[in-house]
């Protein structure tokens, strides 16, 4: 019996193991202690502190999620305000929103205005 597609099993084995270090790597953080802060370990020769996000899908509907995703956010923002080194900036790498809609983006921008404390923002 043949079958109408070919299966590779190196390519199989590689998603099992990535599904299960993912698992691992999930658990693991449970079990990790929140930091007050971090800072770089040669402060002096620092040239540029930035911070890099992506994927915040804010939206905003009556289910639980969108309030879920702006909190995410919000945490995020606030984790990255502890840091010993304020950042010069932050970048958003996209999928800034779930649909791209008005009310959504108005959601954004008001979650940054008042929890991101870098001086300068990249939106992609």
């Amino acid at each position: 019996m043949t079958l109408p597609f070919e299966i590779s099993f190196s390519a199989v084995f590689k998603e099992i193991g990535a599904y299960l270090m993912s698992v691992l790597l999930t658990l693991f953080s449970f079990a990790a202690e929140p930091q007050e802060g971090y800072a770089p370990l040669d402060a002096d020769s620092l040239q540029a502190q930035f911070s890099v996000i992506s994927d915040a899908h804010i939206e905003i509907n009556p289910a639980e999620r969108g309030v879920i995703r702006f909190e995410a956010l919000r945490e995020s923002l606030l984790d990255m305000s502890r840091a010993c080194v304020p950042n010069d900036a932050l970048v958003m790498a996209g999928d800034n929103t779930e649909n791209g809609q008005q009310f959504e983006y108005l959601a954004l921008y008001n979650g940054l205005a008042w929890f991101n404390k870098a001086d300068h923002l990249l939106i992609a």
